[in-house]
């Protein structure tokens, strides 16, 4: 199956997108759906296999299918062709989406196709803890990758969301208790949320880890 997902049409607004004639060999690609508008079309990431005077051709990297298809869904030719005339149009990849990132606000473009990409290579390099701002991703591995030891959780106690860190959320606890624990002793200027009860809600469906 095509590892793939929905694109808004506002996410599709802000890629460039590249004429055939301006692809090279193995150039990785975003390959943009037919219609943005239609629901069942799936974004796809790939990579420039040949180009002619008059078309490009593009092999749609499989991996994992995405948790639900949609409804109509249509499985792509391992190999798709790019030209003036068809309705399927490539946006080149940058380095960051190719090469990955620990916070994903670093990504050369950002939209649904550059954030599933970034988390799903990843997860296959057992990377699954993730940075969207300070949101932090986590990916189940279902098994036991050694990030809950004690030396782990002295590595992050008092660095709370230190950049220098791998994501974990040893790094989000430290930072939220340590935030809390500030605006509850702050002995500055006082603020609606000095010197008052402080809590933190933990929320998620059962089983999401909390």
């Amino acid at each position: 199956s095509t590892w793939g997902l929905h694109l808004s049409s506002v996410a599709l607004s802000l890629v460039v997108v590249m004429p055939y004639e301006d692809l090279h060999k193995d150039d990785m690609v975003w390959i943009l759906p037919r219609d943005p508008h239609d629901k069942k079309t799936i974004f796809k990431a790939g990579v420039v296999m040949n180009v002619t005077d008059t078309e490009a051709q593009i092999r749609v990297l499989k991996g994992d299918p995405p948790p639900v298809l949609p409804d109509g869904y249509v499985e792509e030719p391992s190999t798709i062709t790019v030209s003036e005339s068809s309705k399927v149009k490539a946006s080149l990849m940058s380095t960051t989406c190719r090469e990955t990132v620990e916070q994903m606000t670093q990504l050369g473009e950002l939209h649904e196709g550059s954030l599933l990409h970034n988390l799903r290579t990843r997860f296959k390099n057992k990377n699954i803890y993730t940075w969207v701002g300070t949101i932090l991703v986590a990916l189940n591995p279902y098994c036991d990758l050694g990030m809950t030891t004690e030396a782990m959780k002295a590595k992050y106690l008092g660095h709370g969301l230190d950049p220098e860190l791998p994501p974990h959320p040893y790094a989000t606890g430290d930072h939220c208790y340590n935030s809390l624990k500030a605006r509850l002793l702050s002995g500055g200027p006082k603020s609606p949320l000095e010197h008052t009860s402080q809590s933190i809600v933990i929320s998620g469906e059962s089983g999401a880890g909390k």
